[in-house]
Order: C-alpha cells, then sequence, then structure tokens
C-alpha cells in the first residue's frame, strides 16, 4: 500500500485534484483486490438445508470386529 500512496504524492504530473485522487482511489482498490486474491479471502454464503448422509460399509470385506466399533476411526 505505500507503493499507492507514493505514487499519489511524488507524481510530477500536474493534474487536477480531482484526477490525482481518483487515480489513487483506482489504484488503491487494485492494490487491495490483489493483496485479498492472494491471500485467498473468498466471500462465503452461507448454506440453507444441507443433506448429510452418513454411510455404514456392512460387506463382506469388512471384518467383523470393525463393523460392530461405534466413534472410532
Amino acid at each position: 500500500m505505500g507503493w499507492v500512496i507514493w505514487q499519489t504524492l511524488k507524481t510530477g504530473v500536474d493534474t487536477a485534484p480531482w484526477r490525482r485522487w481518483t487515480a489513487f482511489a483506482l489504484r488503491l482498490a487494485i492494490a487491495l483486490a490483489l493483496v485479498f486474491a492472494l491471500a485467498g479471502l473468498r466471500w462465503l454464503k452461507p448454506l440453507e438445508g444441507v443433506n448429510v448422509f452418513f454411510l455404514l460399509d456392512r460387506s463382506d470385506s469388512i471384518p467383523p470386529n470393525n463393523k460392530s466399533r461405534r466413534g472410532s476411526t
């Protein structure tokens, strides 16, 4: 962000103040978007009505003592 402020203050071009502040705002928005994108920031929406299914393998390939265990991994 320091680069954006330095770029705004140290420019040698004589422009109208509104153009300078508009350029500053655009540079700042782009720099922030880039930083957030590199940081992996995401907008997460809450999910409503999510269904969760639990499956139990009862095939013959699973030993009987593993079938009876509950709550262990």
